[in-house]
């Protein structure tokens, strides 16, 4: 098989799909001596392993370490930001061989990674110390090595979590010399995840505190808006941020490519998925090794299964591309990135798990099915290729949603100084509670101990909460836990629950294990399980024994659930007149089900079936930002559907604002999902329309709820309640640019009956609640 670099895009109908090229200019960089005060063994290791010299952010990050400032380094991805913490580190050791280091990676690939090359400076500057990994795949016997021996231990928060900081006793002596603490990948640490993490911090300075450690932070992540927020959010302490960097760029060829129409008269796209397939099947056919890269585990599947459709079509290999994901046996994870590093694989689909800078060798190219959901995400998918020299070329298929629609006519937004923060809210007693009760179970709590960003008073009351429940008793000055001697079992950092529930074939073979969170979301009796290019249709879920039952089925559709819920505000806390309107924020509760599915054909993304099912009820308090709005506001002259008074035509008013409600909270949540750092999925939405009477007048009033999808919520909507009017701005952008007639999902959805014209009502809704000068800018 021939490399064809240039001509990779020889396909007229490939072509056809680009709309938009950019190029990423070389950038030579430029280095600056080694610091006159590093370490000679240090120096000389790092000429053996081909390093000359510093690029300048790498020299100031030894300069700060020297003078014991905390900082963060963000930087560009492939800026060199490992030897940021690597050289203060070596450092340390070269003036005090017995000093530790503990670095924090938030996945066990990247960990496993970060430890060979280590390893090897290791190795080459001649010190006598080990580097150890310690995560769930690692022997009880390499743990009890690496709490005796190890000098720089890498590990990931959920080991942090669960294992060492409730057996830190086990880690006395580390933790007594513990000197460097890195935490990598810090955009990574957000919502939810990191809102955990953070309180995973909180306890692990609780105990350095009770060992008399006092470390230095390090943080790196990638370019976004608010590097220091995030660190000191997450860590709790000040730092000073690295921006800037003379690493070197390598040259890259972006395109964007978007679906063409095939039904004007509905808006309807050809599937952005099948035009990654056939982006990547025209890479394998001209020699050149790529990663497509998916935002979900269903279309990694559903992209693998097109791509090699197409390869058995000229007979080549299937085994050529594989998938990757979360979800896969440890085993068979090592065993893809092994074939990826050594060519034998041309193609590999995965998640956002092989985002981060795991070393996978040259790829040459990136396909990417739909913008990640962050900018950051963005330019770290874009990092994977081109780092052997080579030009890169990057594939950006944009799908048909509000969100890429907007990128795709607002590309300089991907590609200028970055407007994404980071947010976290690890005081949510959701989050919060449970990592209390895991600090006093590993030490016990002093009375008056503040905790986080609890004071001595607040600690109390929660702690007083808990006694009376009989969770801890106060013995002496101090609260013990007694009711639970494993309290770190009961939470999971990255997902609603610990429970996990294992998906089985017909022969009872595990096929994959599923969070049963997330089976609760998506999952449901003839409802289409993706996994590793096979397709299982789901017979049984058995929540007692944690079984997913299913048997394997070839077919051309994908399932979505369909999911009905119920809200009730709890608490209002903020409000404003917004235009016609009036927008709160608040507390609510959500009660929601699957109550059936649909069928979606792979190709065109289109609705071919449906079916009804009944599953359990999930019940959450979360975060939300409302919308009030009548129907009083149409426009009597030029909406046929306006009130002259409800008795003669309030149905179709009624029907009008229902529609233009759905139309606003499909725009609404994919475009306010930008510079939040959120996937639009983190978002649901609720509407409820009902007739009130004023003055003897009827009126519709319609309630439109944005919320957040996880218990107690972490700020997401509360960022979007700030910035209303300038998402409304934005989304009267894209439905006024849209070329559909009625709606389509490129901007408000399609309308449920065409004569309704969502788009029509949608637009009538946004322009009245913006002043009408801002309209017309």
């Amino acid at each position: 098989m021939s490399v064809n670099r240039t001509n990779f895009l020889s396909d007229e109908n490939l072509r056809n799909f680009i709309a938009k090229t950019f190029r990423l200019d070389y950038f030579e960089g430029s280095l600056t001596p080694f610091n006159n005060y590093l370490d000679e063994k240090i120096v000389s290791g790092l000429e053996k392993t081909g390093i000359k010299g510093l690029y300048e952010h790498q020299r100031l990050s030894l300069d700060l370490a020297t003078s014991g400032k905390n900082f963060v380094i963000a930087t560009p991805t492939a800026s060199g930001k490992s030897l940021c913490y690597l050289l203060p580190i070596l450092t340390k050791l070269s003036r005090d061989a017995e000093s530790k280091a503990l670095l924090l990676f938030p996945t066990k690939a990247l960990s496993r990674d970060q430890e060979k090359g280590i390893a090897t400076l290791l190795n080459e500057t001649g010190f006598d110390s080990k580097v150890m990994t310690v995560d769930g795949d690692t022997p009880q016997r390499l743990r009890t090595i690496a709490r005796r021996s190890a000098s720089i231990l890498i590990t990931n928060p959920d080991m942090l979590h669960s294992s060492i900081l409730p057996g830190h006793t086990f880690w006395a002596n580390f933790f007594s010399s513990l000197r460097t603490i890195v935490i990598d990948e810090i955009h990574q640490y957000r919502g939810v995840f990191g809102s955990h993490v953070a309180n995973v911090i909180r306890r692990l300075k609780r105990i350095l505190s009770f060992y008399g450690s006092k470390p230095l932070w390090i943080a790196s992540s990638a370019t976004i808006a608010n590097p220091l927020d995030i660190a000191s959010n997450l860590i709790g302490e000040e730092f000073v941020s690295i921006t800037t960097s003379s690493a070197p760029i390598s040259a890259k060829s972006i395109f964007i490519a978007t679906s063409p129409i095939i039904d004007f008269s509905t808006g309807r796209k050809l599937s952005h998925l099948s035009i990654t397939s056939d982006f990547a099947f025209h890479l394998i056919q001209s020699g050149l090794q790529s990663i497509v890269f998916c935002n979900s585990r269903n279309a990694v599947e559903v992209v693998l299964k097109l791509i090699r459709e197409k390869l058995k079509t000229k007979n080549y290999d299937s085994n050529l591309v594989k998938s990757y994901r979360s979800g896969y046996l440890p085993s068979i994870r090592r065993q893809i990135e092994k074939e990826l590093k050594d060519g034998r694989l041309r193609c590999i689909v995965a998640t956002s798990a092989l985002e981060l800078g795991i070393d996978i060798g040259g790829l040459d190219a990136a396909v990417m099915a739909g913008y990640p959901g962050t900018i950051a995400s963005l330019h770290q998918r874009i990092g994977r290729v081109g780092r052997r020299g080579n030009e890169g070329i990057v594939i950006l298929v944009l799908g048909s949603n509000p969100l890429e629609q907007y990128l795709l006519k607002h590309p300089s937004f991907l590609f200028g100084s970055s407007p994404e923060s980071c947010h976290i809210n690890p005081d949510n007693l959701e989050i919060l509670l449970p990592h209390l009760k895991c600090a006093t179970s590993e030490i016990p709590l002093q009375i008056g101990e503040n905790f986080g960003g609890l004071d001595s008073d607040d600690v109390s009351m929660v702690m007083e909460f808990l006694k009376e429940k009989g969770e801890v008793a106060t013995i002496g000055k101090k609260y013990h836990l007694i009711s639970n001697r494993h309290p770190w079992r009961e939470v999971s950092l990255r997902t609603a629950g610990t429970f996990r529930m294992i998906v089985v074939d017909e022969e009872g073979k595990v096929i994959e294990e599923i969070e049963k969170s997330r089976v609760l979301r998506t999952l449901h009796p003839n409802a289409i399980l993706q996994s590793m290019g096979g397709q299982y249709e789901v017979i049984q879920i058995d929540f007692e024994k944690g079984k997913i039952f299913t048997k394997e089925v070839n077919c051309d559709y994908y399932t979505e659930p369909l999911v009905k819920g119920q809200i009730h505000i709890i608490e209002e806390r903020n409000s404003r007149e917004v235009g016609a309107g009036k927008i709160f924020s608040g507390d609510v509760k959500i009660v929601q089900e699957i109550v059936g599915w649909k069928c979606i054909k792979y190709d065109t993304n289109e609705v071919i079936s449906a079916g009804q099912t009944l599953c359990p009820s999930q019940e959450i308090e979360t975060n939300a930002i409302w919308l009030r709005i009548g129907t009083e506001f149409f426009d009597k002259e030029k909406d046929k559907n306006n009130i002259k008074g409800f008795e003669e035509a309030g149905k179709s008013a009624i029907s009008a604002l229902r529609d233009g409600l759905e139309g606003v909270a499909h725009l609404f949540k994919n475009i306010g999902a930008l510079g939040v750092m959120c996937d639009p999925k983190d978002i649901g939405h609720s509407i409820s329309c009902n007739i009130e009477e004023d003055s003897s007048v009827k009126i519709g009033i319609g309630m439109l709820f944005i919320y957040e999808q996880y218990e107690g919520g972490v700020g997401i909507v509360n960022q979007m309640f700030g910035s209303f009017e300038k998402i409304i701005l934005a989304c009267i952008e894209v439905v006024k640019e849209c070329g559909c007639k009625y709606g389509c999902p490129s901007c408000v959805g399609p309308p449920e009956n065409r004569e309704d014209s969502r788009k029509i009502s949608s637009i009538s809704i946004l322009s009245n609640l913006i002043p009408a000068e801002k309209a017309k800018e």
